[in-house]
């Protein structure tokens, strides 16, 4: 895995705005992901009913910014960070006014 610097975070924050790092239980493993886009969201949606783990798979590659590949390809990897993207997709907390 390439080494992912403070400049390339930086940039990547200025490209997308939050920037989140995901570490395996040791530490040895990393990557780099940002808030899914609504065209992500909804594409991933298609297989939320019928295929879950390709709506996961989906959200993944669209949230994607870089670091250890095997958390796209490694089961038990994969599995742990699937609820992570839920956490990092959730949206903003709004506010309803009735006028």
């Amino acid at each position: 895995m390439k080494e992912i610097d403070k400049e390339q975070i930086a940039q990547w924050k200025k490209e997308h705005g939050d920037v989140y790092r995901i570490t395996d239980e040791d530490k040895s493993k990393a990557c780099y992901l940002k808030q899914p886009s609504r065209k992500t969201m909804s594409y991933a949606a298609t297989f939320a009913a019928s295929n879950p783990v390709r709506s996961n798979e989906v959200l993944l590659e669209g949230m994607w910014l870089g670091g250890d590949e095997d958390f796209k390809t490694d089961d038990r990897l994969f599995f742990g960070i699937t609820p992570k993207l839920q956490e990092i997709a959730k949206s903003a907390e709004v506010e309803l006014e009735k006028l």
